[in-house]
């Protein structure tokens, strides 16, 4: 397997720092449960790899977030929701843990889920902005929307004929995610996490928010920096071609 930076979908101000020998530290990596991004042994490569590039990155699981698409998915209601995503999540983050312990580092890294992120006051507060936002914003409310049309054209955990079944009230809880996700991003910026290490290209969304292409957008993001990461198998295969098959990668109910 290698693992590089994909210099053509990365981009922002702190670009230069991150490639430098002494890069910051106000790092993140996000990790997706759906994804290739959960598989043990791409964890077992991607985790060093990032660690080399930043010594002390925030390692953040994207679980509780994902209760609002498994209530729309599967139907389920959101307390088990929430239990099916943290049981995932939990999994993910040991198998981190035993890289980073692999790695004698596991004391200096922070590994934790994004529900320490949503559920602070600020994150809150940030929610409710986006929305009032998105309401006032015909251009906002737009991208939000072909954002979702976007993870359900590529989303592999619906069947076709599932996917004509998506309702009204399921669409309600697919943009409460979006919020929330441009909420987690927002959060981890004022706090001074700047740049995102994530296997993939950036979403629209945000760097049109980096840019200030949206008037009278309620919060500074002019230093947001992705660090896309390109990852091909020995047959230059990527890893992500591979996982398409099934979404869900080894995690299993």
């Amino acid at each position: 397997m290698s693992i590089d930076i994909n210099y053509s979908e990365t981009r922002g101000p702190n670009v230069d720092d991150f490639i430098s020998p002494h890069p910051t530290t106000s790092c993140f990596i996000p990790i997706c449960l759906y994804s290739f991004m959960a598989n043990r042994p791409f964890l077992y490569e991607y985790i060093p790899w990032a660690m080399s590039k930043c010594e002390q990155p925030r390692i953040i699981i994207g679980d509780y977030m994902e209760r609002h698409n498994i209530m729309a998915f599967e139907g389920l209601p959101k307390a088990e929701a929430i239990a099916k995503a943290e049981r995932r999540g939990h999994r993910v983050e040991k198998d981190i843990k035993a890289v980073l312990s692999d790695l004698d580092t596991n004391d200096d890294v922070r590994v934790e889920s994004c529900r320490a992120v949503i559920e602070t006051a600020e994150a809150q507060e940030i929610i409710l902005a986006i929305r009032d936002y998105a309401s006032k914003s015909e251009c906002f409310n737009t991208d939000i929307e072909q954002q979702i049309a976007l993870m359900l054209s590529n989303t592999k955990r619906l069947s076709r004929k599932d996917l004509r079944k998506i309702n009204g009230a399921d669409m309600l809880l697919l943009r409460e995610y979006m919020i929330e996700e441009i909420a987690f991003f927002l959060a981890l910026y004022q706090q001074g996490y700047t740049t995102e290490i994530y296997p993939g290209r950036d979403m629209k969304i945000l760097q049109k928010m980096a840019s200030a292409r949206y008037r009278g957008f309620p919060f500074e993001f002019s230093e947001r920096t992705h660090i896309s990461v390109a990852v091909l198998l020995d047959s230059g295969t990527s890893y992500a071609q591979l996982d398409d098959s099934n979404g869900e990668g080894e995690l299993k109910e």
